[in-house]
This record gives structure tokens, C-alpha cells and sequence, in this order.
């Protein structure tokens, strides 16, 4: 990955007569930049709503990352709103999320592999026997703002629960996950004159991860079966046996912000750029020790993050958006007993968008445009393997609402092109190059991970992959204050080299 210099610039948002539509996908885009600064929900092009879905997701194929399901099925509810009585407002967010994953192989851990193909952390449980996998996750946000004095200067308080529990079935081993997740953050901002509007904000949290491994085959738990003997990895291609069948970890981030809005009658700017330190502590056990002998290792974590948004009333019925997001993530592993930096990450994205919404009464009209840089490197020390991948990821979306009777017919379709820029591996293990016995389980295990993971990620990053994804949204209006949405969408992935993903979403949303 070439490292790119960028400024913490910020996000820049704009204001205009009437309000933008919650069933559009510039609302989408706009209100997550928002939500991720509620200090300046106030000043959004937003009216009081509420958004409620009840979906259905499915997608399978071989087109993925070696540590991804193969195949995976999801449904739950979620809702998010907004709600503004005269100087104070409300906001939330819920998802309560059941998961059923096929075909998982090389993680028992809490966490899910990340699609520039790092994991979130370096250590982990893992086997080559792919395994089904049941999750459920339930994520709770909300939050409130406050005047403190009459329009000059307000506050917002908001918190996150999360919980996550996940279990592997029918195979060995059968590990049973849970992370707890909770999160504050507090803004305050001060008004300068009737336009401009500076923020400070922030946030603290702290999650708890637990993994007990239970093996229904005791005996069945040696190293000659090591396509399904539990390993300890220690960051990309090192791994050990493990110190215990259970694990935890704990995991504090504090952070802060500075973000500015600019608002005028056609126009509004929304800036900000912040900073988040994390610290993880990996233990060799489940108990609740905390002596240093007892952690396994410290993971350091610095993120960087710059966002900008604006929107532009060019005409009464006509918008648009422009977006900037772009994030630097660093990440290094030390372990304890060794007493040295064994593994070392950098994240980089950069994303830009543009939108142009033209509202028709009840009808939309949409065009969007979408470039994606994604960049990340990783370095095993120990093991001297290194990958250094980046992309581009260029994306057009339309969409148009055509009135039929008493429904809105809404088709949609998004075309995706994720060209890679730079491919890299490096593999230096000399555990890997050296002949080995075929009774060296070991070794065995050792280069079944590279052949089934490292060597398979590096083609993936390497080839040119298209995705398309079609939709079709059928509203109908119950009253003058709520809507019925169902909506169909399918997506395909494919590299054109004999491997595909397909994906089927169907959903049943209410808006008010």
C-alpha cells in the first residue's frame, strides 16, 4: 500500500428550502455523516421521522475472503429517527440482528474478518475445518441535545450498547462467544453569529470479549487431526498451540473531535476531523486476573478521521450532495512474555461522492457517482510474511419513482468496478520453505493456513471484481403521515474467472 499524506479536513453539509426525502439514498449517505455528529442534527435538513424495517438478507458463492462464510443468511429488525420539540431533539438507532453463517473456516473468534481482508485483532482461534456458525447481535443507540443558553451554545449526550453472542455448530471445536460494547460521548458547540457554529466533542468506551472452547470429542483433540486442531493465531501467519481453551479481552478507546457547520439559506457546511487511541488487552484465560503474566499481549490502535459533506439547493426540487470521508488507522501488537513488537498494520480509505436529487412530489429521481481508494498493509515480524494490497472502487447508482395509481414504483440500480492498484506478498517464514515430516502436525497446520488463506487473499486482491445490484421499491402512502415500503433487491459479484457471490435482500419498511 503507497501511504497517502492527507489533512484532517472535515465535513461539509448543506441547508436548503425544503427537507430531503428519509426513503432516499442521499438521506441515507447525509444522515450517517450527521448521526456520527449529532451536536449538528439541529441544523440538518431533517424533519421529525421515523424509519422501521423488517428484513431478510441471504448471499453465497465462492467469490470471497478465505476467513468469510461461504454462505450466510440474516434477518432482524431495525429502526432509527429523529424527533425535534422546539429547541430539543432526540435520536436513535436499534438493530436486533440473528445470523446463520456456513462454511466458516480459520476463526473460532468474536470478531469477523474485515473486507480489506485484516482482522480486527491479530490473535484469535482458529481451524481449517470450515463449520456452520449462529450469531445474534443487538446494537442500541440514542442520544439527546440540549439548549444551555438560548441559541448560543448547546450540548448532546449520547450512548451505544452492543451485545453479541456467537456459536459454532455440529463440529469441533465449538466455541461460544460474547462481546459487550459500551459506549458515551458528550458535544457541546457555540453559535457565531446567525452562521457558523464550532463543536467539541468527546468519547469513551469499553467493550469486554470472552470465547470458552468446548470439544465434544476430548480425545479426538490431537495434533494428527489438524485440519480441526485448535491454533492460537498470533498475527497473520504465526500460530502456537494454545495457552487455554478459553480467552478474553478487554478493550478502552477514548476519543475527540472538532467539527464546524456553516449554514445559509441554499447552502449548509459541515466540518469535522478526529482522533481515537485504543488499547486492547488479550488474556491468556478466561478469569478475571489482571496481572501482567496473565495477558498474553497489547494491541495499540491511533485512527485518524476526516469527513466532508455538502449539499447545494441548485433549484426548489433539485439537490446536490458532495462527500469526502477519508481515515487513517494504525495498529501495533506487542506481545508480553516476549517482550517485542511482533505484528504491525496501516488502514487507509478514502471516499468520495457525488449526488444529484431532483424530488417530484411523490416521486424521486437520483443519480449518484462513487469512487473508493481502500488501502491496507500487515506485517508479521516473527514470521516474516507481509501483504500490501490497494484499490479503486468506482460506482454509479440510479434511481427514478414513477407514480402508478396509488403506489410509487421506485426501480434502482448500482453498477460497481473495484480495479486493484498495488498487490504485494512477502513470505519469508522459514517454517514454511523448510521440508518437514509428514508426522509435523505442526508445520502441516502452518503452511495449511498459507495455502488456504494468505495465498487466496493475495488472488483475491489481485483480480478485477464487478458488482451489480438491482432493486425495486414499492411504496404506498397509508396516511399523510406514513408510508409502506417493500422493497426487493439482488446483487452479483463476480471476477469473470469462474467464481461468483449472489445476494437477495427482500424488506418491509414503515416510514412516519
Amino acid at each position: 500500500m503507497k501511504r497517502l499524506i492527507f489533512p484532517l479536513c472535515g465535513l461539509f453539509s448543506a441547508t436548503f428550502y425544503g427537507q430531503i426525502a428519509p426513503d432516499t439514498y442521499m438521506f441515507e449517505e447525509m444522515y450517517a455523516l450527521y448521526e456520527a455528529s449529532p451536536i449538528f442534527l439541529s441544523e440538518a435538513p431533517v424533519d421529525n421521522f421515523t424509519f422501521s424495517t423488517l428484513y431478510l438478507h441471504h448471499k453465497e458463492g465462492d467469490l470471497h475472503l478465505a476467513q468469510e462464510a461461504k454462505e450466510q443468511t440474516d434477518f432482524g429488525l431495525r429502526s432509527y429517527g429523529f424527533y425535534q420539540h422546539k429547541r430539543i431533539n432526540f435520536f436513535g438507532k436499534i438493530n436486533l440482528q440473528r445470523i446463520y453463517q456456513k462454511d466458516k473456516a480459520w476463526t473460532l473468534s468474536e470478531e469477523e474478518v474485515q473486507p480489506n481482508g485484516l482482522m480486527p485483532d491479530p490473535h484469535y482461534f482458529a481451524v481449517s475445518r470450515p463449520a456452520p456458525w449462529v450469531n445474534q447481535q443487538y446494537h442500541i443507540f440514542g442520544g439527546a441535545g440540549i439548549p444551555i443558553y438560548k441559541q448560543l451554545w448547546d450540548m448532546t449526550l449520547s450512548t451505544r450498547i452492543n451485545y453479541e453472542e456467537k456459536f459454532r455448530e455440529n463440529y469441533d471445536p465449538r466455541p461460544k462467544t460474547n462481546h459487550n460494547e459500551l459506549y458515551f460521548a458528550a458535544q457541546t458547540a457555540f453559535r457565531l453569529l446567525d452562521k457558523h457554529k464550532i463543536a467539541l466533542s468527546g468519547e469513551y468506551g469499553y467493550n469486554k470479549a470472552s470465547n470458552k472452547i468446548k470439544f465434544s470429542d476430548q480425545e479426538g483433540q490431537t495434533p494428527n487431526n489438524f485440519t480441526k486442531y485448535n491454533r492460537w493465531q498470533l498475527g497473520l501467519g504465526t500460530s502456537q498451540l494454545p495457552p487455554n481453551s478459553h480467552y478474553r479481552r478487554n478493550n478502552d478507546y477514548y476519543g475527540f473531535a472538532l467539527g464546524y457547520h456553516f449554514t445559509t439559506d441554499k447552502h449548509k457546511l459541515l466540518a469535522e476531523g478526529s482522533y481515537r487511541n485504543t488499547l486492547t488487552h488479550t488474556y491468556r484465560n478466561d478469569n478475571d486476573s489482571e496481572f501482567d503474566e496473565d495477558i498474553l499481549a497489547r494491541l495499540y490502535e491511533d485512527t485518524f478521521l476526516a469527513k466532508i459533506h455538502y449539499i447545494n439547493q441548485l433549484k426548489k426540487e433539485q439537490l446536490l450532495s458532495l462527500s469526502l470521508i477519508a481515515s487513517d488507522k494504525q495498529a501495533t501488537n506487542r506481545l508480553m512474555q516476549r517482550q517485542g513488537r511482533n505484528y504491525r498494520s496501516y488502514q487507509e480509505d478514502i471516499a468520495f461522492s457525488a449526488n444529484l436529487l431532483k424530488q417530484l412530489g411523490e416521486t424521486h429521481r437520483e443519480l449518484a457517482l462513487e469512487a473508493v481508494y481502500q488501502g491496507a498493509y500487515q506485517k508479521d515480524v516473527t514470521a516474516k510474511t507481509l501483504t500490501d494490497h490497494s484499490s479503486l472502487a468506482l460506482s454509479l447508482f440510479w434511481a427514478k419513482g414513477y407514480e402508478l395509481d396509488h403506489f410509487v414504483l421506485r426501480p434502482s440500480l448500482k453498477a460497481s468496478l473495484i480495479s486493484p492498484l498495488y498487490n504485494k506478498l512477502i513470505n519469508e517464514n522459514e517454517d514454511y520453505h523448510k521440508a518437514y515430516n509428514p508426522d509435523d502436525y505442526a508445520a502441516r497446520t502452518l503452511r495449511l493456513f498459507y495455502q488456504e488463506v494468505i495465498y487466496p487473499d493475495y488472488a483475491y486482491f489481485d483480480s478485477t471484481r464487478y458488482l451489480l445490484d438491482l432493486g425495486i421499491d414499492l411504496k404506498k402512502r397509508l396516511s399523510k403521515g406514513t408510508q409502506l415500503i417493500t422493497s426487493l433487491h439482488s446483487t452479483y459479484h463476480t471476477a469473470f474467472k469462474g467464481v461468483e457471490r449472489y445476494g437477495a435482500t427482500i424488506s418491509i419498511s414503515l416510514l412516519k
